[in-house]
């Protein structure tokens, strides 16, 4: 189907695909379970709403967390004939199930597919009712059109998880990001928004307490070329000149450097998701102050001793020395870190080393300096090196009294209380499992 903007002026995005209901054989619902205004920074979702499009028999959907009916045509998301759900967040998972009682819908009648990186926990999901598939939507999407969409057939095939039964299953990841399904995104004509870029998928650290780096092992990245494609391409069909790089570790892409000139030359604001002060960030640095970023983000993590255990190996010596390098930046004002406590093994001297981390840096670098803190919960296919549990409420509620008195900051134990309960469920007996659930959901209001 032609990209068009003919629908621009009704509904006030671009690129928004639709068509007759009359003209396809399958109807499917692309459903991102939070809220439509997160959904324009959410690529998985884009990618797989593009893709199912580009096949001329299908008509694809999409559905948030505001509303049952489909944003392209007011359609009742019970009336598609399979559901697909892109999650990234296990706090995802409690929307999810408002939204499948809302819409009134039986999952033992219109399946449900659910993919993302969240899959890998898919515990809670199949305590729903609903099937699961942590293969990349590249790779799955093709084998769904070929099978019409029968999700039956993939867990034959195992590539997806059955509520029904405890199959295992084979992940297929990308063998390539360059394609056009992320160049083309659906955005909202005005306001601040941005252009997601993801210079890299997977990671090449193995840091032990985060899943991503020990599941996706793969390393891919796109190229400059590709690259300077997608950059012509937006600055001819969109308003905003505003890119938001999205990889988990995008200085892994050898052309970094080449790609922020590209972005400056062509009049691009942007900004990198963080900075890890151990890799050479000099090039990027200078990017982000010709651009007139004004904020610069880093993931100390915690103290020094911590940081090892969680196998983050750069020092307080080399965050200092980031600080320093930065003060010459003018246009760059403020310095947001992310850290976290609940570790196994964290001591008060830990929390304090890390208090003084924050002073210092603020010192040498002559910035404003940002920061929260957040509990660890733990994830699957990760060391577990949390202290977060769904059985320890009154432990965390301890940790925040601490982080209160030493930081002025709070730090949010229902959030993490409802992870911990997400990441438990399936351990959890079936007799007691509606309650967390709805406990989980009672947390978030």
């Amino acid at each position: 189907m032609a990209l068009t903007n003919k629908w621009l002026s009704m509904t006030k995005e671009i690129f928004m695909v639709r068509k007759n209901p009359m003209d396809v054989k399958y109807k499917i619902a692309v459903l991102f379970p939070s809220l439509r205004r997160v959904s324009y920074r959410t690529l998985g979702y884009q990618i797989v709403y593009r893709m199912l499009n580009s096949y001329r028999d299908v008509l694809a959907e999409r559905f948030t967390y505001d509303s049952v009916y489909s944003i392209e045509s007011n359609t009742p998301l019970k009336e598609f004939d399979l559901i697909l759900v892109s999650s990234n967040f296990e706090m995802n998972y409690p929307y999810l199930a408002q939204i499948i009682r809302r819409s009134r819908i039986d999952p033992k009648r219109t399946k449900i597919l659910v993919g993302g990186i969240t899959t890998f926990n898919p515990g809670p999901l199949l305590g729903m009712g609903l099937y699961v598939t942590p293969s990349d939507a590249e790779r799955i999407i093709p084998i769904l059109y070929e099978t019409s969409f029968d999700v039956d057939a993939l867990v034959d095939e195992g590539l997806a998880i059955s509520p029904d039964i405890m199959n295992r299953v084979k992940v297929l990841e990308a063998e390539s990001i360059e394609h056009d399904y992320s160049r083309v995104q659906v955005l909202p004509a005005g306001g601040k928004v941005k252009i997601l870029l993801e210079l890299t998928r997977g990671c090449p650290f193995r840091c032990r307490f985060c899943m991503y780096g020990n599941v996706r092992r793969k390393l891919l990245y796109k190229s400059i070329d590709s690259i300077m494609e997608d950059i012509s391409f937006w600055k001819r069909y969109y308003p905003t000149r505003n890119v938001e790089i999205i990889s988990s570790e995008p200085f892994s892409n050898p052309h970094v450097d080449e790609i922020v000139d590209c972005l400056m030359r062509e009049g691009f604001y942007f900004s990198f998701p963080s900075i890890r002060v151990d890799r050479n960030y000099e090039h990027a640095l200078e990017a982000l102050d010709y651009v007139k970023n004004r904020t610069v983000t880093i993931a100390p993590e915690h103290s020094e001793r911590i940081r090892r255990l969680l196998g983050k190996t750069f020092t307080n010596d080399e965050i200092i020395e980031f600080g320093k390098r930065l003060r010459k930046y003018k246009n760059i004002n403020k310095i947001k870190l992310y850290l976290m406590t609940g570790i196994v093994g964290e001591d008060t001297n830990d929390l304090i080393e890390m208090k003084n981390l924050i002073e210092d840096l603020k010192r040498v670098s002559g910035k404003n300096i940002i920061y929260s803190i957040n509990f660890l919960v733990p994830k699957p296919f990760a060391e577990n090196l949390s202290v977060v549990s769904y059985e320890n409420m009154e432990t965390l509620l301890e940790i925040q009294k601490i982080i209160k008195r030493l930081f002025n900051a709070n730090v949010d134990p229902k959030k993490a209380y409802v992870q911990a309960i997400m990441l438990s469920l399936i351990h959890i007996s079936e007799p007691t499992r509606p309650l967390y659930i709805s406990y989980a959901v009672f947390c978030l209001k």
